[in-house]
């Protein structure tokens, strides 16, 4: 699923691709991304052909990386996570990644999609409510949101 939408353009990762690598590198050097998430640059080699739309994506505003996203499906919802670099932070950008995304993921069959947040990560717990996500558990450290997309 690649796409591009009024804002952004979202490209599956090749790892064949230099400057998808030189994009890789930039993502797993940003302290802020590698808070939350650990062996990321192991995790953008993983083998997703067998999956319509799980795969590791990265995000492009005006032909300047600004992130990733990555997507694991499940039955009927798709897990998202997604990383926003240092520097394009704090500009609402998420908001409307994650409405572009829902905008695409609507010509797919996929009844919700599902977010797991840090309990300290509070920059994406208050993206997540404004675009509509709910507590669906609690978990020690985290929370589970999600969307129902249909």
């Amino acid at each position: 699923m690649n796409f591009k939408s009024d804002f952004f353009r979202v490209d599956r990762f090749n790892s064949y691709n230099v400057n998808h690598l030189e994009a890789l590198k930039k993502i797993t050097n940003d302290k802020g991304i590698n808070k939350y998430f650990t062996n990321l640059d192991f995790a953008f080699y993983e083998v997703t052909q067998n999956y319509r739309l799980q795969g590791n994506y990265l995000v492009y505003l005006k032909n300047v990386n600004i992130g990733f996203i990555r997507l694991i499906e499940g039955d009927n919802y798709l897990e998202l996570q997604y990383g926003i670099l240092e520097e394009f932070r704090n500009k609402k950008l998420s908001i409307l990644l994650l409405n572009s995304i829902i905008a695409q993921l609507s010509k797919y069959n996929v009844d919700k999609l599902v977010l797991y947040i840090k309990d300290d990560n509070i920059p994406s717990i208050k993206t997540a409510n404004k675009i509509g996500f709910e507590v669906e558990k609690e978990n020690i450290d985290e929370k589970i949101y999600t969307k129902k997309l249909r």
